[in-house]
Parts: C-alpha cells; structure tokens; sequence
C-alpha cells in the first residue's frame, strides 16, 4: 500500500503518543525498552536493507518519495507518519535533520548464538566511552570481516543515535552483545584466543593469526584496557607506529629534532 493510498496518516501535535515516544528514544542513551530511534535518510535506507523491524516511520512532505520506496520494502505492519518540520525537529538534536525519523526493533543476539561460527573473530569494547568511537569501530569491524562485537560493563550502547550515525549502518548487521566477566569462560571453552591491544610491546597485527578463533579487547579512550583485564589476554596487540620527532628549543635560539 501506498502513501497515495492511504498508508499514512498525518500527526499534527507534538503530543501525539508517537511522537512523544520517538523523542524520549532519542534522548535515551540506548534502546528504550525494546525499540531505539534512528535518522538520516541513508541510516533507515541501511536498516531497510538488513531486515530490520520497523515500528514507525516519521517523515515530512520532502521526503515522500523516498518513503514510498521504503515503505515498499518493509513489513505492512509499520505505522508511517507524516509530520511537519517543526514536530519532526522537535525530536531531534540534529544540527541538519534530513526530514525523516523511525522506531525500530534492534536485533538481539547470545553469545552462544555468535559462538557457532566456527571460526570468529570478536571485537571486544572494554569501556569505550565516545558513541562517535564506538560507531566509526562497528563500522571498521564490518568491513575486516568480523563476526560479531563484544561490549563489556563500561562500554557507551552500540544503539546511543550517535552510534548508530557513525557505524553508517553496519551496526545493523554486525551482531553485537553486551558480555561480563563470567563471558570470558565460554569463549575460553570455544578455544577463543584473547589479544589485548596495547600501545607497545605487542605483536604487530601482521604476525598475530587472526585466522584462529580469536578476540580483540580495545580499552578506553584515555586508559587502555583495564588492568584486571590484562591476565585474561593470551597475546598483545600492538600496531606499529612511526616515532615522531619532538622539537626541544635550544639555549641558544637554535631548534633541535630529537
């Protein structure tokens, strides 16, 4: 069924319940209870396109044409929403919103559901903090092959909005499970070998297999990984990087490259 045809109905309120739940979603740091709010044209074409459930789909007049063509690829079952800018807007903490909004249903995955791969490679947040970071890494994961990531207790939700925007989509595909401490016995029962990245004294990603089962912990932005993490780790990771030259001003007016 079409726009045209009368698939959506048009929201004239900011009170409406719908859109009251998108912008509590969006102000949410993760899903809200069982659904998550996401924007951008190209974010909800990506969802769209890797089976994920729609709830609800928001979008104003400019962007009609798109949504028919979404719509056309989803399940019947989604509500589609026609509002003004200004209702729209007043959901959003976009500098540059693009006119279109949805609801939807996050995929959930085990770790045991991951763990049947026979071959995995995990990336494993161990308290990243930046969603920015934490979307651009989902991303990089998706496009090296990985077959799932691993959040532990500390780590920003893969679903916060900004998350969702830096991962360009991916986070749609590339499964993704929050684990604990007790996670790290079943991965050692599947003979998942842990690398723990480390600014130095690892070995370089060329010589570490990674064509083994095998997890890769990323710490924090500021601190690395926890320390309390480090005698779980079977091998560092180090990735190598030039020594920059640091200029000391000298006695004498004269600069120094050490």
């Amino acid at each position: 069924m079409s726009i045209a045809s009368g698939q959506a109905r048009t929201i004239s309120s900011r009170q409406n319940s719908w859109v009251k739940t998108l912008r509590k979603a969006f102000a949410n740091s993760g899903p809200l209870e069982d659904i998550c709010a996401i924007e951008s044209l190209h974010i909800i074409e990506e969802a769209a396109r890797s089976g994920v459930h729609f709830r609800a789909l928001f979008f104003t007049a400019q962007q009609s044409q798109a949504v028919e063509k979404i719509l056309s690829s989803i399940p019947r079952d989604c509500e589609a929403l026609l509002v003004s800018d200004e209702i729209l807007n007043s959901t959003l903490a976009t500098q540059t919103p693009q006119g279109i909004a949805a609801l939807i249903e996050p995929p959930v995955w085990k770790l045991e559901q991951l763990l049947e791969n026979p071959s995995p490679l995990f990336l494993c947040s161990a308290g990243l903090q930046d969603p920015g970071n934490l979307g651009t890494i989902v991303r990089s994961a998706e496009a090296f092959g990985a077959t799932g990531l691993l959040c532990l207790p500390g780590t920003v939700n893969v679903w916060n909005a900004k998350s969702v925007r830096a991962s360009a989509g991916s986070v749609f595909r590339l499964p993704s499970v929050k684990i604990s401490a007790e996670s790290f016995e079943l991965l050692k029962q599947h003979k998942v070998r842990l690398f723990g990245t480390a600014a130095e004294c690892g070995v370089s990603p060329a010589k570490a297999n990674l064509r083994q089962p095998c997890a890769i912990f990323i710490g924090n932005e500021g601190a690395g990984l926890p320390k309390s993490l480090l005698p779980l780790m079977d091998e560092a990771i180090t990735i190598p990087q030039k020594k920059r030259g640091i200029v000391e001003r000298g006695g004498g007016g004269g600069d120094h490259l050490l």
